[in-house]
């Protein structure tokens, strides 16, 4: 699931700057890490645990930001000087996804892995 949402939604390749959301919060979001970065991608892993920092970089993320309020991309665009190429939204939250879009550069792509929340989004851009 993981390779395929990469390697054939997303494009990933080598060089691409990735965004794996949720890296340390299970299996999915850790190996998407080493996915990605097998692919030859720079990655950037985002967790809500400083404990788990370590084992997502030790995963190969080359960048963990963790986020103890509302992660809203900024730091993922410091980053990489403008935004990631695909986001692998991993947690299946609004919250994350709205971040997820916010650290794209134009033209970058969110793939969708998980969804907890199943009501249907709506979404209003400020």
């Amino acid at each position: 699931m993981v390779y395929h949402a990469l390697k054939v939604v997303g494009n990933v390749q080598d060089g691409s700057r990735v965004l794996i959301t949720g890296a340390g919060g299970g299996g999915v979001g850790i190996h998407a890490v080493q996915v990605a970065k097998r692919l030859g991608a720079t990655v950037i892993a985002e967790t809500t645990s400083q404990s788990k920092v370590e084992a997502i970089h030790r995963a190969g993320a080359d960048h963990v930001v963790v986020t103890t309020g509302r992660f809203d991309g900024g730091e993922v665009k410091k980053l990489t000087d403008g935004g990631v190429d695909v986001a692998l939204e991993a947690v299946g939250g609004i919250a994350t996804f709205e971040s997820s879009l916010r650290s794209l550069r134009t033209g970058g792509t969110v793939v969708v892995v998980g969804n907890v929340q199943p009501e249907p989004w709506a979404y209003h851009w400020a």
